[in-house]
């Protein structure tokens, strides 16, 4: 198991329970903690868990954090896109 990969699993299972701030908070108090090699699905879990959540501010933040890694997911994609127009 890839070191961390708990906090995301734990963040999606939170962000279906509608505990979006939860699932936002492992992340963010857990990102040191998590592989360098799948930090950008973490802030992913957290992106999704944002929108659901309705906070503009915090969705914005991990969705450009995402991007910044990888600029070819369809939903940071579409988000960043909405947000031009």
């Amino acid at each position: 198991m890839i070191i961390g990969s708990e906090y995301i699993i734990k963040s999606s299972y939170l962000r279906g329970l509608r505990k979006y701030e939860d699932a936002i908070d492992i992340i963010e108090k857990n990102i040191d903690n998590i592989d360098v090699t799948i930090q950008t699905v973490a802030w992913l879990a957290a992106f999704y868990a944002a929108k659901d959540a309705k906070n503009i501010n915090l969705a914005n933040k991990y969705a450009k954090l995402v991007a910044e890694d990888d600029n070819q997911i369809p939903s940071i994609q579409n988000y960043l896109n909405y947000l031009l127009i």
